[in-house]
Parts: structure tokens; C-alpha cells; sequence
């Protein structure tokens, strides 16, 4: 089974690729949770709204982090865009916007961005959170 969660299949799409029942692919995604093996978030949706946390300092203060951003948020195979470019993003990001009318406004494939690992990166560092609006 491990090697079906690739963050991005959901729970019932694991079980379906791994043929396991869903309840024993729920267990075991409990147990590896539990021992911090893995980090689980919402599923990504572009009629998701993100907004950042005051963890972003992190993020504007962290070079590691900030190369390892760049990394995992780059389009393999093009060109980096630059730290303050993807700063600048992450920064644009409010309650209210949904991340369609995000990546429509600021041109993010011309940036050579994936959005999917963009919000991902934002969302396990604990910079981003999702706006749930009700």
C-alpha cells in the first residue's frame, strides 16, 4: 500500500490502486499518521481559498526552506522562477479567493509553477491554511 500515497490519491483511490479494503488502507493511514510517518491534508480543489499564517515569516527567513520551496513548486524541466516571485504569491493569497481566480489573476503556469505542489508545500509547512467558508 505505501507505495500508492503519493499525496495526492485520497483514501478509497489508495485502496482501489493498492485492491485493499478501504477500512484496512483507513487503518493503516491511522497508524503511519500516529507515528508521524506521514502528514495528511485536504484534497485540492481549485474552488479551495487559502490564506497565509504569521508562519510565513519562516518561509522569508529560512534559505533551506526557501530552496526547498523553489524545488518542490518548479515545473520539472523549466526554468526556477525566483524566491520573490513565489514569495510574492504565497503573500497573495486571501480569504475569498479561490484558487482558480488565484492562478487566472497572477499568470501561475507562466511561472512555471504547480500549483497542486505549491499549496501543498505552503499547507504542510504550516504557512498556509485553508479558508472553509460556510
Amino acid at each position: 500500500m505505501v507505495p500508492y500515497i503519493d499525496g495526492i490519491k485520497h483514501v478509497k483511490k489508495i485502496a482501489q490502486t493498492a485492491d485493499i479494503a478501504t477500512e484496512f488502507v483507513k487503518k493503516a493511514l491511522q497508524h503511519l499518521l500516529y507515528y508521524k510517518c506521514i502528514t495528511m491534508i485536504d484534497i485540492f480543489q481549485f474552488s479551495n481559498m487559502y490564506t497565509t499564517t504569521e508562519k510565513i515569516r519562516n518561509l522569508a527567513e529560512d534559505r533551506q526552506m526557501q530552496a526547498a520551496c523553489i524545488e518542490f513548486v518548479t515545473i520539472p524541466g523549466l526554468k526556477t522562477p525566483t524566491f520573490h516571485t513565489v514569495f510574492s504569491l504565497y503573500c497573495g493569497l486571501k480569504p475569498g479567493i479561490k484558487i482558480s481566480s488565484f492562478c487566472a489573476d497572477n499568470n501561475i503556469p507562466g511561472h512555471n509553477i504547480n500549483i497542486r505542489n505549491f499549496i501543498t508545500f505552503g499547507v504542510v509547512n504550516k504557512f498556509l491554511r485553508r479558508v472553509h467558508k460556510y
